[in-house]
């Protein structure tokens, strides 16, 4: 079944749900909730919601998580498996929305379970949320602590006096989009090079990586610090390496699931005032 065909007229539900728990008229609804990074798991919002939904659909979801949804008599549908096991991510993708769709319409609320944010970097929840629209579903979201929101803490970056910029690597290379120097600068995504499914044919990671280094090198000179950051925690302690950009080569046989990568903006140089003028 296509994400297409679902649900095309959704209607309100009175009967038993599949899942276990009655449901009294309750609307078409997906919740969208973000499990966040180590400890910092769900907020008690998200908490609240799937507790009393009485069932969750999770992609990505550390075990820590779905433990404590279980004691919580919650049963959880992990979807990983329609995901690493389909043809293409994109069917993977696909068979999750189904699944959600359907869920949504004969057994609302549906409630997906994604890591962090749930629109930041999820191509699933992205395509979703339109879906939902075009079939008056309703949507609710509950977001968690997101790698952007760790990041802001672990390395202390100034968002409100100098910004932030983030794409992921993919976006980088793909739409050739050229980051502003003078503006922080996080890369995630970059774990996508490392498996052989989700990169494309006939690219090996170090292609992939030697590409992101000539891209950057557009923006940033070759002494141009750079960190790559392997473990995020949002409590102020990370595990990253720092290398110059013209050696970042050195720095990617340390990457793996869940890393990414920091630049550090360009400070303009201050010009010395002149003699005897007023600062």
């Amino acid at each position: 079944m296509s994400a297409e065909a679902v649900a095309t007229e959704p209607t309100p539900s009175r009967a038993r749900s599949r899942f276990g728990r009655r449901r009294h008229r309750i609307d078409p609804t997906v919740v969208l909730c973000g499990a966040g990074l180590g400890q910092l798991q769900l907020t008690l919002a998200a908490h609240a919601a799937i507790v009393a939904s009485g069932h969750a659909f999770t992609v990505g979801v550390g075990e820590q998580t779905i433990a404590q949804l279980r004691s919580a008599r919650v049963k959880v549908t992990e979807l990983d498996a329609d995901v690493s096991g389909a043809d293409t991510y994109l069917d993977g993708y696909l068979a999750v929305i189904d699944t959600v769709l359907d869920a949504a319409a004969t057994a609302p609320p549906a409630v997906l379970l994604v890591p962090g944010n749930p629109l930041h970097d999820n191509s699933i929840t992205r395509a979703l949320v339109p879906l939902c629209r075009e079939r008056d579903i309703k949507v609710e979201m509950h977001a968690s602590v997101s790698p952007i929101d760790a990041l802001i803490n672990d390395l202390g970056v100034d968002v409100a006096g100098r910004g932030l910029q983030t794409f992921t690597a993919k976006t980088l290379l793909q739409r050739g989009v050229v980051p502003n120097p003078a503006v922080p600068l996080f890369v995630t995504g970059l774990d996508l090079f490392l498996d052989e499914q989700a990169r494309p044919a006939d690219t090996d990671a170090g292609q992939l990586f030697e590409r992101l280094e000539t891209h950057l090198a557009r923006a940033y000179p070759p002494s141009h610090s750079i960190t790559l950051v392997t473990r995020l925690t949002g409590r102020g302690v990370l595990t990253h390496r720092t290398s110059r950009l013209g050696d970042a080569h050195r720095l990617w046989s340390d990457a793996g699931p869940g890393s990414s990568l920091y630049v550090d903006p360009i400070r303009p140089r201050q010009t010395p005032n002149p003699k005897g003028s007023q600062p």
